[in-house]
């Protein structure tokens, strides 16, 4: 089952909210994050621990071990890219504002009770990193492939198709079995 975040107000009011202020502190991020749903409180060590969010309860908590330092030299690192994302706003402000957007989809896909997110050289790192759930309705054994664009007589929608499925669309919409030969990473050849 996918997770979804189901708070009143949508990401973008949320981010609005994150007033601007000259403190990027780690102190700043706990008090942002209880107020945008999380149970979040400063550990002695200066550690944040999420113990819950609309979605779950974590125990034990996920810790986000960041100092001030090291939260303020990422937001350094990712502010001319966050301008692009949020051109409203100073390049500081906007890189803490993406900042949000990335710690909310680790906690989405990644984190799980027991979790400690960092900083890394390429962002936030989770460790350890939960299973990814299943999709119910994907075939365990089904042969699927990624393509850029949809296949020739399908109408664009993303969809999870086997290559029997695909075959299946292709004859009801052409009368005829498509031509697999033509296909990257089709069926093996003889």
């Amino acid at each position: 089952m996918a997770r979804r975040r189901n708070r009143d107000r949508p990401m973008t009011a949320r981010l609005a909210r994150v007033r601007r202020s000259l403190d990027y502190s780690v102190e700043r991020l706990a008090r942002d994050l209880a107020q945008d749903g999380y149970l979040a409180e400063q550990d002695d060590d200066g550690t944040i621990l999420l113990r819950e969010d609309d979605v779950e309860t974590w125990d034990p908590p996920v810790r986000l071990a960041f100092t001030d330092a090291g939260l303020r030299g990422h937001l350094l690192s990712m502010a001319q890219d966050a301008q692009e994302v949020f051109p409203d706003v100073d390049a500081v402000q906007a890189a803490y504002q993406l900042l949000h957007v990335h710690l909310d989809e680790e906690v989405a896909t990644s984190v799980m009770a027991g979790s400690s997110v960092t900083i890394g050289p390429r962002g936030l790192d989770v460790d350890p990193v939960r299973e990814p759930e299943p999709w119910p309705d994907l075939d365990p054994d089904g042969g699927y492939g990624w393509v850029a664009s949809p296949p020739e007589g399908c109408d664009g929608t993303l969809e999870f198709l086997s290559p029997e499925q695909v075959g299946a669309r292709y004859g009801a919409l052409h009368g005829r079995d498509p031509d697999l030969s033509q296909q990257r990473g089709g069926p093996p050849r003889a």
